[in-house]
């Protein structure tokens, strides 16, 4: 696990007792192969998604406040659109840039925006041959379907080189709910990635939480923290 990595779990749950078991552990970056090959054919608007995803950057939150995606919920359940747009924009810019698909995972805590993730790749992934689709690889393990959707207790005790966790709540009244007050659920998810972690949420409501607060001061003193522009949604499910 990369040392900056590291340093989230350590300030979280550990009180920096964890170490990186080697220097090249603690340094290694996320490989991009193709990483000119996006950078060169992506507009200046997307530069935030450059940011986003630049291996030399291996913990990044992405901030969604300025996104208009605020949560949905209904019968129970709790899901996020436009952060599932913004995950499925990321996964094929990764993919673009040279990751392999079985080394990108998704996280997140509520099932419902698991579904809506996965139905989402599946769509991209059944429409980018035929629309001539710039962000897909056309790499042997390039396949959407081949990203792993998961719940953090289905991540226990494994880990890939990237993974992107989708938070999910988004809402005025700063509400959060149970699941993201949990530590060990927060602590799983944040320590699944080797090289590359991504987080993307709400800033504004996650600081809510006690623990995500503490998060979120680390992230903003290490300069993690990256805002989303309003329109960012608007190309994530070309």
């Amino acid at each position: 696990m990369h040392q900056d990595l590291m340093l989230l779990s350590n300030t979280l749950v550990y009180s920096h007792r964890l170490k990186c078991g080697t220097d090249e552990v603690a340094t290694k970056l996320l490989p991009l192969p193709n990483w000119s090959l996006l950078s060169n054919s992506s507009p200046p608007s997307a530069d935030w998604l450059l940011k986003t995803l630049a291996p030399q950057q291996p913990v990044v939150f992405l901030n969604t406040d300025k996104v208009p995606g605020t949560e949905q919920t209904g019968s129970g359940l709790v899901y996020n659109d436009v952060e599932a747009s913004l995950v499925g924009l990321i996964v094929k810019s990764l993919l673009k840039a040279g990751v392999a698909a079985p080394d990108v995972g998704v996280i997140s805590i509520y099932r419902q925006q698991l579904k809506v993730i996965s139905r989402l790749l599946q769509r991209l992934d059944s429409s980018k041959g035929s629309s001539g689709d710039s962000l897909a690889s056309s790499g042997p393990s390039s396949s959407l379907r081949d990203i792993e959707v998961n719940t953090v207790d289905r991540y226990q005790g494994r880990d890939k080189p990237c993974v992107i966790v989708s938070l999910v709540r988004s809402n005025t009244g700063g509400k959060v709910g149970q699941l993201l007050l949990d530590w060990r659920r927060a602590n799983v998810a944040v320590t699944r990635a080797k090289h590359k972690l991504i987080l993307i949420g709400s800033a504004s409501t996650l600081r809510r939480s006690h623990l995500f607060k503490l998060l979120l001061d680390l992230v903003q003193e290490h300069n993690w923290l990256i805002d989303a522009p309003a329109s960012a949604h608007l190309n994530s499910a070309a």
